[in-house]
């Protein structure tokens, strides 16, 4: 055979595949991947990469099989063996990884010598090839296929190799349209294989119990862990599957074995075929799921093919022994019915005398007595404590003496009644389940057998509707209810505690607003009697100074008009000169009037004086030490200007003493020559503050703003410093000569 890319099959393909890609963009495959490492499947195997880019590898072996070899369907995977191991050729993981575009590999047959290049990455279970090249080498047979070793070949240590295994078949299904999936069993193992539907035609029935011989490559059924279940024999061709012992013709000719003894200890143990027994039908679910019961013992049975059978029929049973339960059950059976009985009675017990009969015989190490139940028709009864609803059905839990019940309503039955509820007393009949939590040793003594709970749950398989009785409904006042109504109480109660919190917050917030009505209404009180007593003062002022100083210049003027009718006009000019000396006057009491209002008198004083004497008044009664230091050559400035920087000395002292406490208060005062200025220090060593988080206008506190304010309009300068625990500094700085200057102008 060639090259597999020199066919003309693949060349055709190949030519396809580079022209739609060169449409479309590069070709999807390894760019300047390393040269390949020539090695044996087993030790690329042991190399298998957990990173990419992966190592690729070049190996040679037999192709053992191929994707449904015997029909025309396109190959994306096959298995190859070169004698030290077997591996999967996964060509649909090449292409999903850009390794490779044609994953057809139609033209490989079983038995062909390839040499496959690719990389090998760990796989689902073992390790699989992608290959980025494939060559046919040449045609010859296949590896042997050494008989199995059951041991090794049930813990998966044969993947990827041909064996030769001998079972029974004790079923099988369609697994597509092409391969038949068998189920079979090997020293009382089941194991699956898949055989092309070409070798065993359309039916299989007549394969059904007998002992077939195959010979295939090894893989396993494993779940999305990777972890091992059970192996599958993959065959190819019909030389590989022979039949060694043919299936009995009629299934009942097997040996009778009593339900009471299905799977006991013999001298002769069970060998895998079908066994037959007898028993009366108590239960028949859909999909051919029986149970049936013999005396106080009861057996699940999975028919083949869906029977009609009833509640009371007699029926023989031909069925392989399924062991992958706590408890024995009969799979792959063939029913005949041989009469009818009357049905069962259930048998009466509670869900504590369950428990206690299972965990009696489980710390003994002896048979359950009278019966551990499991598939019987039991009646029990208790109060259901809770109910889960799923897709598949109802879950209802019965406890009854501390001891509790599942029972499973299976979906098909009819809806529940509205009388079983939470808190219901229910009595159940139906198919008792017990599942165990751990085997059942019977080589550990009493003394050896851990006392834990040996049961992981009862379940009760209620047949229909009718199994389900309540012999007391549940009480009006029950646990549901009862939340409902604590889930109202909480609600009210959040309501309330909300409104009174509400309403405490409306109260804060308009007895707030009262607050400040009363303090503004206080304030605007305050400010009118102030005003009212300082425009009765400046009225006074105004009328004894201004008003007859402008009085005595009407009059002048006046008298200026009489002498210009007389034509006297020496006279005028003597009392016009009068009028315009009394009118400077009047506009200097003015001007003095209106300073008044924001300075404070000196009283015939000097600056340093008045100081001085304000510090004395000050300090009266007070036990910090007041010093006052005067530097330069003193001067007097305007009265303006002294009585605003004597306001500002004053409010700075009267802080000190009133917020800061101190055991010493420095004024000093510093006067300048060139150019005329006035500083006036205060410092104390109180508690000191913050000045930017100090009280202001809206909390009722203008001292700062007001010493600020004057001497702003003075054009000086304010500056205060102060920290917590550190005290603090006031200056206060008013040049003379250029506010004396502006004045003049005006």
């Amino acid at each position: 055979m060639g090259q597999y890319a020199v066919g003309m099959r693949g060349l055709l393909w190949i030519t396809l595949v580079c022209g739609l890609q060169l449409a479309q963009g590069p070709v999807a495959r390894v760019a300047a991947e390393p040269a390949a490492t020539t090695s044996s499947i087993a030790e690329a195997k042991l190399l298998v990469a957990d990173t990419e880019p992966a190592t690729p590898f070049r190996m040679q072996g037999t192709v053992t099989w191929c994707w449904e070899p015997l029909t025309s369907r396109p190959r994306p995977h096959f298995i190859i063996d070169d004698g030290t191991a077997g591996i999967w050729v996964n060509g649909t993981g090449a292409r999903q990884r850009g390794l490779w575009t044609a994953t057809d590999f139609s033209t490989v047959e079983i038995g062909d010598l390839v040499e496959v290049t690719g990389v090998v990455i760990r796989g689902g279970y073992d390790a699989n090839l992608l290959p980025t090249a494939v060559t046919v080498i040449s045609s010859g047979p296949l590896p042997p296929a050494p008989p199995v070793d059951a041991d090794a070949f049930f813990r998966g240590q044969l993947q990827g190799r041909r064996a030769t295994v001998t079972g029974i078949v004790q079923d099988g299904r369609l697994k597509g349209d092409q391969l038949w999936l068998l189920s079979l069993e090997l020293a009382g193992r089941r194991f699956l294989a898949e055989v092309p539907i070409a070798i065993l035609g359309d039916e299989i029935s007549q394969l059904i119990d007998a002992e077939v011989c195959l010979s295939g490559v090894v893989m396993a059924t494993f779940n999305t862990r990777g972890q091992f279940i059970r192996p599958r024999l993959l065959v190819s061709s019909a030389a590989e599957f022979t039949v060694e012992l043919a299936a009995p013709t009629d299934p009942f000719t097997a040996p009778q074995v009593e339900l009471s003894e299905l799977d006991h200890h013999t001298l002769q143990p069970a060998s895998g075929h079908r066994i037959c027994t007898v028993g009366t039908v108590t239960s028949a679910r859909p999909g051919g799921r029986l149970t049936v019961q013999q005396g106080l013992v009861g057996v699940r049975v999975q028919a083949r093919e869906p029977v009609a059978v009833r509640v009371g029929d007699r029926i023989e049973i031909a069925g392989f022994i399924d062991r992958s339960r706590d408890f024995a059950q009969l799979t792959g059976a063939m029913i005949r019915k041989i009469g009818r009985a009357a049905a069962p009675a259930a048998i009466a017990v509670t869900p504590r005398e369950l428990t206690a009969t299972i965990v009696r015989a489980v710390r003994s190490g002896q048979l359950a007595q009278p019966t551990d139940y499991d598939g019987c028709l039991v009646r029990s009864s208790g109060t259901i404590s809770d109910i889960q609803r799923s897709a598949t059905g109802t879950m209802l839990t019965l406890v009854a003496n501390g001891s509790t019940l599942a029972v499973e309503v299976e979906r098909r039955m009819a809806a529940l009644p509205p009388t079983i509820e939470v808190g219901a007393t229910l009595a159940a009949t139906g198919i008792l389940e017990v599942s165990l939590a751990a085997p059942f040793d019977r080589m550990a003594g009493p003394e050896e057998r851990p006392y834990a709970e040996p049961i992981q749950r009862l379940t009760l398989l209620p047949r229909s509707a009718a199994d389900l009785t309540v012999l007391k409904p549940a009480p009006w006042w029950n646990d549901r209810r009862l939340a409902v109504a604590a889930s109202g109480l909480a609600m009210v109660l959040l309501a309330a505690v909300g409104w009174v919190v509400a309403l405490r917050r409306q109260v804060a917030v308009q007895a707030a607003r009262v607050a400040g009505e009363v303090r503004r209404r206080h304030d605007a009180e305050i400010e009118f009697q102030a005003a009212l007593r300082e425009r009765n003062r400046l009225a006074v002022n105004l009328h004894d100074t201004l008003l007859q100083s402008l009085g005595g210049a009407g009059f002048q003027l006046d008298t200026c008009r009489r002498a210009v009718a007389r034509a006297d006009l020496a006279d005028t000019a003597a009392h016009l000169d009068v009028a315009r000396r009394m009118l400077r006057h009047a506009a200097g009491e003015l001007r003095s009037s209106v300073w008044a209002l924001r300075t404070m008198p000196q009283a015939g004083r000097s600056f340093a004086e008045s100081l001085n004497a304000i510090v004395e008044q000050l300090a009266a009664g007070q036990e910090a030490n007041l010093r006052l230091s005067v530097s330069g050559t003193p001067f007097d400035p305007p009265d303006f200007i002294a009585g605003n920087l004597l306001l500002v000395a004053q409010e700075a002292i009267r802080n000190a003493l009133h917020h800061g406490r101190p055991t010493t208060v420095a004024i000093d005062v510093n006067f300048t020559s060139t150019p005329q200025q006035i500083e006036v220090v205060v410092q104390d060593d109180g508690h000191g503050f913050h000045p930017a988080t100090a009280a202001g206008p809206s909390q009722g506190h203008f001292g700062i703003q007001g010493m600020h304010e004057r001497l702003t309009s003075l054009g000086g300068s304010l500056a205060i410093d102060s920290q917590p625990g550190r005290g603090t500094r006031v200056r206060a700085s008013v040049e003379i000569t250029a506010l004396a200057d502006a004045d003049d102008a005006v």
